[in-house]
């Protein structure tokens, strides 16, 4: 026992007096915070007190940290410092600091229920009733989340009933006691304003006219609102949702007075008087519930650092594979975007080791079965479309062609280069692209993203990329083939060999980059260090530019003009060339120029004629074409022109052309030629023997 001598004011906001007469108590096992409990009978209800029984010493709370931590530092000395703080910054109104959020008006109730969003919405005083479903444990907590069901499609088993009342403002004061009856609900309620008798009369009136009448074991669900505010004048600052279980649901009818019962079993009686009858309600259980409310789309978001007024993007996911569904998953958890999900694959049982989708979805299409999956998993961000169909189908389905034209976001994670290039090219629409991929060895994320506007495309995106690991050290071993298995017996039955966290943290990094990237096109591989590290190799890009000439349109940029053009520069006045490399779109009649070669070492420049040599040719485009995957090859010749020679074809141009011709022949391929001239200056010429 200790007096506690404290300075004071003469002016104080509540009545602490000096001295106060306290107990302190303390755990012989030191497991808890000791106890400071205030003796005066009158000590004043303010914030920042813990629960105590009715009728016994207000307990003071001194700490916030937990006693772990508290006690690391903790002395007699110190403890008594506290105390003394703890009594002179509430006498005068400042123990709960103005930063600080309001404290609940009711002290925390072990026990849970998890509420729709959208309960108190449209003014109404209740909602339809609810079925619970219950997780409770010997010695645990009670969870009970509410799901939502129509007034006559009620339960052969007890359920509970949910009334929604909104409350007045509510001035911040010492924590309340939680209500153990009804009775003592009701005289509680009043200090926020609410009429329960009232309400609940209004409510069980609609109740026992539905088809199903609730049975005796029923119960309702009273769910309270609470404006809260600091001070007497002051404007609101929080909003409290609290739940009380009342039941069972007969008693509370007749305690109301406006329902009469001779006895159990026996249907109840309507009163034309009702008359509440307090003793009655006495003896009705009242047992309080925190709230947690489900999550929606703006809270995910709020919760995951991104603002929750933020536009929603319509996005378009093309492939639903192991790294698309996670993706998507990443992305929808945190309420980003609105999804059509576009594959016509299905799961099988290898899919199930790196795939969002578990052994339950084997033999049902993956688009489906991921649509079905995000909505139990993520209802506050469902799919809104779905197609099972071969994405290269979409000009013979109209409306899988509308949801594109209205996207705002494609993603391609279907990991064919035929479904990539059909975006680029065929598919028209202001939606963004962006081809997202594992390499083969599945330690190197990918990202080619066009800009906002569309003015560098993913095709040439793509050019470019392969541009970076033909150069790039870094990339050496990007391409490289790693071990597959067979898990059927067909040609294609062929899967790689990649872990699930590998697969996960590409998903994760590509998943950020998508929902961060700004308007220009990125370019970039995200390397998987064995350590764990991830280093990021970003791809240079510039523009764009497309050459439609003898019936093909070639796509290089701005980056390989310039380098030829510097190449010819270096060895003026005598002309100079080389070798093209890259590839074509035979189907589409387009040639992709992804790098251009130096002269060989043997070729012989004159100030009026080029005739290029082979010197270690063979092996740098058998280099080039093993760091590709095969992707990346020769498609034509390049040379230059001395100045104010311009770019159109010599006759000895013409009879090279001829001859390139009848050499790719065989290939199915046109012989082309580049020419370079000044100030940048370039054409192309091809032609099919």
């Amino acid at each position: 026992m200790v007096e506690m001598e404290t300075d004071l004011p003469q002016d104080t906001d509540c009545d602490i007096r000096a001295p106060e007469r306290l107990m302190l108590g303390f755990e012989r096992n030191d497991r808890d915070y000791p106890t400071v409990h205030a003796l005066r009978a009158d000590f004043p209800a303010v914030p920042h007190l813990f629960w105590t029984p009715f009728g016994e010493p207000r307990s003071l709370c001194l700490y916030e940290a937990p006693w772990a931590e508290v006690r690391l530092r903790w002395t007699g000395a110190r403890f008594l410092g506290d105390i003394a703080r703890w009594l002179a910054r509430t006498a005068i109104g400042e123990l709960h600091d103005a930063d600080q959020p309001l404290e609940p008006f009711f002290f925390g109730s072990r026990h849970i229920v998890v509420i729709p969003d959208g309960l108190f919405e449209g003014g109404a005083k209740w909602k339809t009733s609810v079925a619970v479903a219950v997780d409770e444990r010997k010695g645990k907590p009670a969870l009970l989340k509410l799901l939502s069901i129509g007034e006559n499609e009620l339960q052969e088993k007890a359920c509970l009933h949910v009334i929604t009342a909104v409350g007045e403002l509510a001035v911040q004061d010492a924590m309340h006691d939680c209500p153990r009856n009804m009775m003592e609900l009701i005289e509680l309620l009043r200090f926020g304003g609410i009429d329960l008798v009232r309400i609940l009369g209004d409510r069980l009136g609609v109740l026992f006219e539905c088809e199903r009448k609730p049975l005796e074991e029923d119960q309702i669900l009273l769910l309270v609102m609470l404006s809260r505010r600091r001070r007497p004048a002051g404007a609101a600052e929080a909003l409290e949702t609290w739940a009380f279980a009342i039941g069972p649901i007969h008693d509370v009818a007749v305690a109301t007075g406006y329902y009469a019962s001779s006895g159990r079993g026996v249907p109840l009686g309507r009163l034309l008087k009702p008359q509440f009858d307090d003793a009655k309600a006495c003896d009705v259980e009242v047992r309080a519930l925190r709230t947690v409310r489900a999550i929606d789309r703006a809270a995910a978001k709020y919760q995951s650092g991104l603002d929750p007024g933020s536009a929603d993007p319509a996005v378009v996911l093309v492939g639903t594979g192991a790294l698309g569904s996670q993706l998507h998953n990443h992305l929808s958890r945190m309420g980003w975007g609105r999804w059509t999900l576009i594959d016509e694959d299905t799961v099988l049982p290898h899919n199930v080791v790196r795939h969002r989708l578990g052994e339950p979805a084997v033999g049902f299409p993956k688009a489906i079965a991921l649509q079905v999956t995000s909505a139990v998993d993520t209802p506050h961000n469902p799919v809104d479309r779905v197609f099972a169909e071969d994405f290269l189908s979409i000009g013979e389905n109209k409306e899988m062609l509308g949801a594109c034209s209205e996207a705002d976001l494609i993603l391609d994670v279907s990991t064919s280069i035929a479904v990539a290039r059909r975006l680029a090219v065929d598919l028209e629409g202001p939606a963004r692209r962006a081809s997202l991929f594992l390499n083969p060895g599945g330690c190197d994320a990918v990202m080619l993203m066009e800009d906002s506007g569309r003015s560098l495309r993913l095709d040439a995106l793509e050019a470019q990329y392969y541009r970076a690991i033909v150069r790039d050290c870094r990339l050496d071993q990007h391409i490289k083939q790693e071990k597959t298995f067979r898990y059927s017996a067909g040609c294609r039955d062929v899967a790689t060999r990649i872990g699930q966290d590998g697969v996960a943290l590409a998903s994760a990094l590509l998943a950020r980059q998508v929902r961060s990237a700004d308007a220009d096109a990125t370019a970039a591989v995200w390397q998987q260090e064995a350590d764990g590290g991830v280093r990021r190799v970003d791809i240079p890009l510039s523009d764009e530019t497309r050459v439609k000439r003898d019936g093909w349109c070639f796509v290089l940029d701005s980056a390989l003009v310039e380098h030829v053009s510097s190449l010819r520069r270096a060895r003026l006045p005598v002309e100079t060339g080389g070798v093209l490399i890259g590839y074509f779109d035979v189907s589409r009649r387009h040639v992709y120029v992804v790098d251009a070669l130096p002269a060989p070492r043997d070729s012989d420049e004159r100030v009026d004629a080029f005739i290029r040599g082979f010197a270690g040719l063979r092996d740098e485009i058998q280099g080039i074409e093993a760091r590709t995957g095969g992707q990346v090859g020769y498609v034509g010749e390049w040379h230059s022109h001395p100045d104010g020679a311009g770019v159109d074809m010599s006759d000895h141009d013409s009879e090279l052309l001829r001859q390139i011709a009848a050499e790719v022949r065989a290939d199915g391929q046109p012989g082309v030629v580049m020419i370079v001239g000044s100030d940048q200056l370039f054409g192309f010429q091809a032609l099919n023997n």
